[in-house]
C-alpha cells in the first residue's frame, strides 16, 4: 500500500487518477455479481444475497428426529413447510409434500454413471432456461470417489444458482445414496416462500438432460393425482413433468395458506 501511494504522489500528472482506481479496488465492488456467467449485465448493479441466509448444514449427515421430522435419517438437509424446496432424503412422511424420488443413475442396460454425469450437465448447463437462473450459477463443492466397478465412494456435488434481477440464491445438490444405491437431489431456496415454480424448473432440466444424455431414469408422476385432476392441466393418461407437479403442489398449498388466512 505503502509503495503505491509513493508511486502516486511522484507521478504528478496522474496521481488523483491512480489513487482512485486503488480507492476503487479497496473499496468497492465493481462487478456486483455472485457469478461471472450470468446471462447479461443488466440488473448486475444489484448486491449478490450469496451471504443471506447461507446454510451450515449442507451435505448429508445424520438428520435427528425433531418436531418438524417425524423419523431420524442420514441424507440432506430436509425441508420446512414453504413450497420452495424439494427434497429427496427425508422419508416420505416426514414431509410429503415436498419430497421427490430419488434420481436412479442405472440405465436399463445395466451400466453403472456417475456424479459426473451430473457434473457435466451443470458445466453446460443454461442460465437463464425456462426463465429462471438468469443471474448464473458456480459449483461449490464437487466429489467424486466412485469406484471403478460399481457406485461406492463419496459422490456429491453442490451448487449455487442466482436469479436474474434480484440476486436471490438457491442451493442444489446431489448425493449418492449408499443405502438406497440412488441419487438423493436437494433444491431450495434460501429467502422468500413460494418460489413460482423455479426449484421445480430447474430439476426438470437437469433430470431431463440426464435422462436423454446419460439413460438415467426417473419416477415420474401419474395424472391420477388429485391436484392435476382439479385443475385439468394435463390428460387423463398423461404423464406429468416434475415442474408441472410441483407447480401444482405449490398452487393448492397457497390457496390452502389463505383460506386459512381469509
Amino acid at each position: 500500500m505503502a509503495m503505491t501511494l509513493t508511486t502516486a504522489t511522484t507521478a504528478a500528472g496522474g496521481s488523483s487518477t491512480l489513487l482512485s482506481s486503488c480507492f476503487a479496488l479497496l473499496c468497492c465492488d465493481p462487478a456486483a455479481n455472485a457469478f461471472d456467467n450470468r446471462i447479461d449485465d443488466k440488473y448486475s448493479n444489484a448486491t449478490p444475497r450469496t451471504g443471506i441466509d447461507e446454510p451450515n448444514d449442507l451435505g448429508h449427515q445424520e438428520r435427528t428426529k425433531s418436531s418438524s421430522q417425524r423419523t431420524s435419517y442420514i441424507g440432506l438437509k430436509p425441508c420446512d413447510t414453504s413450497p420452495n424446496c424439494w427434497c429427496s432424503s427425508a422419508p416420505f412422511e416426514n414431509n410429503p409434500a415436498r419430497y421427490i424420488p430419488a434420481w436412479n443413475s442405472s440405465p436399463n442396460n445395466g451400466n453403472s454413471n456417475s456424479i459426473e454425469d451430473v457434473k457435466q450437465i451443470i458445466d453446460t448447463y443454461e442460465a437463464g432456461q425456462n426463465n429462471i437462473d438468469g443471474g448464473g450459477y458456480k459449483i461449490i463443492d464437487y466429489i467424486n470417489e466412485k469406484k471403478k466397478n460399481d457406485n461406492s465412494g463419496e459422490q456429491y456435488i453442490y451448487v449455487q444458482f442466482q436469479s436474474y434481477k434480484v440476486g436471490y440464491i438457491d442451493d442444489f445438490e446431489c448425493w449418492y445414496n449408499p443405502l438406497s444405491k440412488k441419487f438423493d437431489i436437494r433444491s431450495s431456496s434460501r429467502e422468500g416462500y413460494s418460489d413460482l415454480g423455479v426449484n421445480a424448473k430447474r430439476l426438470e432440466y437437469i433430470a431431463k438432460r440426464l435422462e436423454q444424455e446419460y439413460g438415467w431414469t426417473f419416477d415420474r408422476r401419474k395424472s391420477g393425482i388429485m391436484c392435476c385432476m382439479m385443475f385439468g392441466l394435463v390428460a387423463s393418461d398423461g404423464p406429468v413433468s416434475l415442474s408441472q407437479y410441483c407447480l401444482l403442489v405449490s398452487i393448492v398449498e397457497l390457496m390452502l395458506v389463505f383460506s386459512v388466512i381469509l
